[in-house]
């Protein structure tokens, strides 16, 4: 089934992204529960976050590849659920009926 959960630290606006070293911490809880975290990206600046959750995550998290929109409905739909922000992502998460927990930064 759905061995994956996808992590999107991206936002429109800085004020809503959630600090990267508590997804690292929600990375490794989810690895705990057998559930691998695919830390998803989509701009240059969305994958250095990435891969700071990965460091975060003691390296249990894993970058997802390169999407495009297709790609990344695809990997929603397969996903158990999405963890990250407010952000176009998590609306599509929501469309294709994924389970969504949208975590907020400071405001």
């Amino acid at each position: 089934g759905r061995s994956y959960v996808v992590i999107n630290a991206g936002a429109g606006w800085d004020s809503r992204i959630w600090d990267l070293t508590r997804y690292g911490e929600v990375a490794q809880h989810l690895h705990t529960q057998g559930v691998t975290p695919l830390i998803l990206w989509g701009s240059q600046r969305e994958a250095e976050m990435a891969h700071a959750i990965v460091e975060h995550s003691g390296g249990v998290g894993k970058l997802a590849p390169d999407t495009n929109l297709p790609k990344l409905a695809a990997l929603l739909a397969d996903s158990r659920f999405y963890v990250g922000s407010e952000s176009g992502p998590m609306h599509l998460a929501a469309a294709l009926g994924i389970p969504c927990v949208s975590l907020h930064g400071p405001t």
